[in-house]
């Protein structure tokens, strides 16, 4: 039996939404709770982006969650004849097809199992995180006669897939975008650039919705330069390739010039789920190397650390990472692609090296400069405040859907192709 909610919104994510702990995880977490003001939230995690599905933190800020693990083989036979005696959903695959390979595990025919997991709401609105669900979010919105429906892609996945030679993979996504992305009211990006390059290749409308995080009431960070060996930490997902890439500069090239540059022991810390027995587990044989892996908290890792150190070199959106580190009270080394699309300052609120031997001589200047120190987390940590705060990006989110709502009417929005 349908159940009516005039608040109802679905939300459909690939990772359980959280406070801390996996970027997307975090990004999902913060539109969760900034939702979750206006609307009676049911989460739907149909967990393409792997992580942890500990959903305690996610049914604080929701009316309800759910996961899609198992799909029986008679509802997905049963969803895809749905589409396929659909002549609007048949010229959409013939568009779309091949999808990108994340759709395998969230293609459109699971849209009756995530309507039913979503308790049988209609009409219930319909915001999708990533790109990958777009499909599934498409026939989600016609399942439950959604009155709009709205679209993170978070970043830019077909430019990098692109910058990285993926030329087929990024031509899937731009498949996706062309064919469905006209069925969502706008798609959000965390960065302005990533924005505006996908409203120009596409012309839809976008948005920009920053990465954001939770400021502690007191910033974390120990009292800097303590006696003893300094701390240079790098915080992320290391299975992704450019975290992977930045770890290892970070664990070989950047840790012994600083060692040299300061002439005493300086250790590296990585935290993040890696691949076992790839190359970020094989940096733990290096010289004052400690791999982490996943930490639950990180309020001890930042509290022990002296530096963050950011050396990505390529990679697209905003770095969540960076941001937690800056409100944690850490001064931040890192590139330009690291600090790409935040508009902060180099020498204010962070230090910009363009290659291993300037992050070097930028982490060993803050570890020998209490002064520098001290003004980089004070103004990093403002800075983050004012801007990428939850509170502060909250409010850009339900501005957003809240300008909506004039539109809503008791049936479907969505455009048909």
């Amino acid at each position: 039996m349908d159940v009516c909610n005039p608040r109802a919104l679905v939300m459909l994510a690939p990772v359980m939404p959280a406070e801390t702990g996996n970027g997307l995880a975090m990004r999902a977490g913060a539109q969760l709770r900034a939702l979750g003001e206006q609307y009676d939230v049911t989460v739907v995690v149909v967990p393409v982006a792997g992580g942890s599905l500990d959903a305690a933190w996610a049914e604080r800020h929701a009316s309800s969650v759910a996961v899609v693990l198992g799909r029986e083989p008679a509802e997905l036979r049963a969803g895809l004849m749905r589409l396929v005696g659909d002549a609007a959903w048949r010229d959409r695959m013939r568009r779309s097809e091949p999808f990108p390979s994340a759709v395998a595990a969230a293609g459109p025919a699971l849209a009756g199992t995530v309507a039913a997991a979503a308790g049988g709401i209609r009409p219930a609105r319909v915001h999708a995180v990533r790109a990958y669900l777009a499909p599934l979010a498409v026939a989600v919105a016609e399942l439950v006669d959604a009155p709009w429906a709205t679209l993170d892609l978070d970043d830019d996945d077909e430019h990098l897939l692109a910058q990285e030679g993926r030329r087929e993979e990024a031509e899937a996504y731009g498949r996706i975008l062309a064919t469905f992305g006209r069925e969502f009211r706008w798609l959000s990006l965390a960065a302005a650039a990533d924005a505006d390059r996908v409203a120009e290749r596409h012309g839809l409308p976008t948005a920009v919705v920053p990465n954001s995080v939770a400021i502690p009431p007191v910033p974390g960070g120990r009292s800097r330069r303590q006696a003893g060996r300094a701390s240079l930490l790098y915080v992320g997902n290391l299975t992704y390739g450019p975290n992977a890439e930045a770890a290892e500069l970070l664990a070989r090239e950047i840790l012994p010039r600083v060692r040299r540059l300061l002439g005493r022991p300086v250790a590296a810390v990585l935290a993040g789920r890696y691949e076992p027995g790839g190359r970020v587990e094989a940096l733990a044989t290096c010289d004052g190397v400690d791999v982490l892996g996943h930490v639950d908290d990180l309020d001890d890792v930042y509290a022990r650390a002296d530096v963050a150190v950011v050396p990505l070199e390529r990679g697209s959106g905003t770095r969540i990472k960076l941001l937690e580190a800056l409100a944690a009270g850490l001064p931040v080394v890192t590139t330009a692609v690291g600090a790409a699309g935040l508009g902060a300052e180099d020498g204010r609120h962070l230090l910009i090296g363009g290659d291993a031997d300037e992050l070097a001589a930028a982490a060993a200047r803050v570890l020998l400069d209490e002064q520098l120190a001290g003004e980089l987390v004070r103004q990093g940590r403002a800075f983050v405040e004012r801007q990428f705060s939850s509170e502060v990006v909250g409010r850009r989110l339900l501005g957003l859907t809240t300008a909506l709502e004039p539109a809503v009417t008791p049936s479907s929005s969505l455009a048909r192709s």
